[in-house]
């Protein structure tokens, strides 16, 4: 996949990183009348490293991998559900095939429930080393409008 670019606005800046205000697009931040969620309306802040000395009040352009935030949701929402289904179907099978008596579907949905709960202790471990590995973080690439 390719290079996603967004822009915001510097809001603060603290040493060799800034605080960006990004304005949300899509159907996020364009209705909000019709939202019913009760948000500002005001764009989501991250924290992003300021190679191109970037000051409070600059405009600028941020780029992230295409591909590193597909796997992010796969690995967020798609993984987890597939580790719930497999749990629950295997692990009930081999539940009933070796306590007969049990219910497969019971047991299934504690199999599932646990495979997922051990899902997120692995993408929370996981997570913090891609995190700092800084592979899939967005960077600002230049100043828009100073």
């Amino acid at each position: 996949m390719g290079k996603v670019h967004q822009v915001g606005i510097v809001r603060k800046v603290k040493g060799n990183r800034v605080d960006v205000e990004i304005a949300r697009t899509g159907s996020c931040g364009e209705n909000c009348a019709g939202c019913k969620l009760g948000c500002s309306g005001t764009g989501i802040t991250v924290q992003l490293d300021n190679p191109v000395n970037a000051r409070v009040g600059d405009i600028v352009r941020i780029q992230a991998a295409g591909g590193g935030i597909a796997t992010i949701a796969a690995f967020t929402y798609l993984l987890p559900l597939i580790m719930m289904v497999v749990g629950m179907v295997y692990g009930g099978k081999l539940m009933h095939r070796l306590y007969p008596g049990m219910d497969a579907n019971l047991t299934g949905l504690v199999f599932g429930v646990t495979a997922l709960i051990l899902f997120y202790f692995i993408l929370k471990m996981v997570g913090g080393r891609l995190a700092h590995s800084g592979r899939n973080r967005p960077r600002i690439v230049d100043i828009i409008n100073r």
